[in-house]
């Protein structure tokens, strides 16, 4: 039988606006999902190796207050391939809502 080893990464988050353009985010979002220098403003829906039409779901489905969650696995060239769980809820703030 094949050894598998169970990696746990830190946390990775990121606050965004209600189109997917980061506002604030963990270091480690960038490692997570293969890509470098994710900065303030840069759509995290971009780089997110889902399907739009599933993410678009999960984002509207946020905003009326149904917080989704969805397992996806990420590839990157260099990076052994990974399953991540992720949330998309809306956060309110004191400058208004996101996700």
């Amino acid at each position: 039988m094949p050894h598998t080893d169970h990696v746990r990464t830190p946390e990775a988050w990121a606050f965004t606006d209600h189109e997917g353009r980061i506002e604030s985010a963990s270091r480690g979002i960038g490692t997570l999902l293969g890509v470098g220098g994710l900065l303030r403003g840069d759509s995290l829906v971009d780089v997110l190796p889902l399907p739009r039409k599933a993410l678009q779901f999960d984002i509207d489905a946020a905003l009326q207050g149904w917080p989704t969650t969805r397992t996806m696995t990420i590839e990157a060239p260099g990076l052994r391939e990974r399953k991540v769980r992720y949330l998309v809820s809306r956060a309110l703030q004191e400058l208004g809502s996101g996700l």
